[in-house]
């Protein structure tokens, strides 16, 4: 079967293990470098 991304969705490269954060919005527990970063911009009045 044919990879899909020569990452497969991650941007660790050659670093091994990297630590698991949790999800915010379903709890599970995802690789850091997987996970999606969402910054929030709000703007104060």
């Amino acid at each position: 079967m044919p990879k899909k991304r020569k990452s497969r969705g991650r941007r660790k490269g050659s670093k091994g293990k990297v630590p698991r954060v949790q999800c915010s919005m379903c709890g599970q527990l995802i690789p850091r470098d997987k996970a999606k970063k969402v910054t929030v911009t709000r703007y104060l009045v």
